[in-house]
């Protein structure tokens, strides 16, 4: 259910008397809604493979352990609106504050071994995210010239907090990875605080208080590894922000879109340490490579020795320390599109209405990004870090056509 209240402010006579507002409307919304979580079930999931080669039996797997305590997912919301246009300017747009309070939200909860899965989809956390939304846009044109501008304008920010949490456990297989954790964004991320190599040439890191410990021990033992871990940020962008911009002039039609996402980090893939047991030449290698062999890295570690036995553990460690942590903040320009319309006195004479002619760039590129290494946080290519989450990149295209009427 949801009720709203709307005050047409500009119907008013001090408003009117003011002389800044062609329109001026004032909102206000609050409700609550539902939402059925879909990814996990009430009762166990199966799904039957066929028979099995070596016994000539049939088998199943289980996609899902079944939950008879799911519910739905409940958001209490409030909003407060403003739509504005100025008085005479071609300037108008819309804010928006909101407040969303989630509760049931599902997530999935480290659970012991001996329950036959390690994780399991709960509702477990109440969320809170409070934000304002600016949608500007603005219009200026020359009659003489035959020249249009139109610029739209969105702004968004978002900031989130898990307020409560049913967790069984913090360990440091679920808190390096984007989780939910209790007074800390969604999205939150943990990672091993790197000292260095010691006088044994193996890396250490921090541990509990005082303490270090090195890639070739057990990791100190507590029961919430938050202890000697380092908080590192979220994967969520606090800000996002899209630009369109046109031009009109006489037929021509030029027109670009822009987006951009703020505040938020990403883990960048690392060397990988596993393939020095191969021969040198023959490994695919990463991008660190060259600083590792040379025993010049500082923010990773350097060449284990050659007696070195333990590069599992190593690999595994080094693609969560606290130096593979970058910002993730980047612009990046979606589309470009121009088109020409021939003019009527052309189509006249050829017996069509309108015929256009138009090509179109989308998926352009990067613009700029916050990355130390220069990467772009949504594509990382050459990856086979499981710690860094890899997409493979759009290509970008390339549209032309005609298009007519008759």
């Amino acid at each position: 259910w949801s009720a709203g209240l709307n005050w047409k402010a500009d119907s008013e006579d001090f408003i009117r008397e003011m002389n800044v507002f062609d329109r001026l409307n004032v909102r206000f919304s609050y409700g609550h809604t539902g939402n059925v979580v879909t990814s996990t079930s009430f009762v166990p999931l199966v799904t039957l493979m066929g028979v099995y080669s070596p016994t000539g039996v049939e088998y199943a797997v289980i996609n899902d352990y079944g939950n008879p305590a799911l519910t739905w997912e409940r958001t209490k919301s409030a909003n407060f609106g403003v739509d504005f246009a100025l008085k005479g300017a071609k300037l108008f747009g819309t804010l928006e504050l909101y407040n969303k309070h989630g509760i049931d939200i599902v997530g999935e909860i480290d659970l012991p071994r001996l329950t036959g899965t390690s994780l399991q989809k709960f509702n477990t956390a109440e969320i809170l995210n409070r934000g304002v939304e600016l949608n500007l846009n603005y219009e200026l044109s020359s009659k003489s010239i035959d020249l249009t501008w139109l610029t739209k304008l969105n702004f968004s920010y978002n900031h989130s907090k898990v307020l409560s949490l049913k967790r069984v456990s913090n360990s440091a297989a679920s808190i390096r990875v984007p989780h939910f954790e209790e007074g800390r964004p969604v999205g939150s991320i943990y990672s091993y605080k790197y000292l260095g190599m010691n006088e044994n040439n193996i890396p250490y890191l921090q541990g509990i208080g005082e303490n270090t410990w090195t890639f070739n021990n057990v990791a100190p033992s507590t029961s919430d590894h938050r202890d000697y871990m380092v908080y590192s940020g979220s994967n969520q962008p606090k800000v996002l922000l899209g630009w369109q911009n046109s031009l009109y002039f006489k037929g021509f039609h030029l027109s670009a879109f822009i987006t951009g996402e703020f505040g938020h980090i990403f883990r960048r893939p690392t060397f990988n340490y596993p393939i020095l047991t191969n021969s040198k030449e023959s490994s695919i290698l990463h991008k660190d490579v060259v600083q590792v062999l040379d025993n010049k890295a500082t923010h990773i570690p350097l060449m284990p020795s050659a007696t070195e036995t333990n590069l599992q553990a190593w690999g595994t460690l080094a693609q969560f320390l606290n130096t593979t942590i970058d910002k993730a903040s980047a612009i990046r320009l979606q589309e470009v599109n121009l088109s020409y319309n021939l003019p009527a006195s052309i189509m006249s004479g050829i017996g069509f209405s309108t015929i256009k002619i138009y090509c179109q760039v989308s998926n352009v590129g990067l613009l700029w990004t916050a990355s130390k290494d220069g990467l772009d946080p949504r594509y990382i290519l050459n990856s086979s870090s499981s710690a860094a989450t890899t997409l493979v990149k759009p290509p970008r295209k390339y549209t032309f056509g005609l298009s007519f009427e008759f």
